[in-house]
């Protein structure tokens, strides 16, 4: 391959990679707005941050983040909600734990029956 066709496949290569960063990095954000509503189990946008409902491409492709964060009463409500589930988690642990510690004195107990099913609610 002569010089100047390297030179070109090498740009070229630059450039879809650039591009491939670009690309990857609005995406991640637009994604990483989406998965807020669901950690924040709102629908609702906020006026800045992550959580705005229209951001603008130049933003959307910066190399800046600061845009993109969430606000101290967002981040409350993550460590709330996130609380809220830790205790359920919790509580549903130590039932299936307490379960387990009664079926090995008993393990006739803990097997389902064929057909059925085992629940811990």
């Amino acid at each position: 391959m002569s010089s100047s066709k390297t030179r070109s496949a090498r740009r070229l290569a630059r450039a879809s990679a650039k591009r491939d960063e670009v690309e990857g990095t609005a995406l991640g954000r637009a994604l990483a707005h989406e998965i807020g509503h669901y950690v924040l189990r709102t629908r609702e946008h906020a006026r800045s941050g992550l959580m705005r409902a229209i951001h603008p491409v130049p933003a959307l492709i910066d190399t800046d983040r600061r845009r993109f964060t969430l606000s101290a009463g967002e981040i409350l409500r993550v460590v709330a909600l996130h609380e809220v589930n830790a205790d359920r988690v919790d509580a549903f642990t130590a039932r299936v734990t307490t379960d387990r510690i009664s079926s090995q004195s008993n393990p006739s107990s803990s097997r389902p029956k064929p057909g059925g099913t085992m629940s811990y609610e």
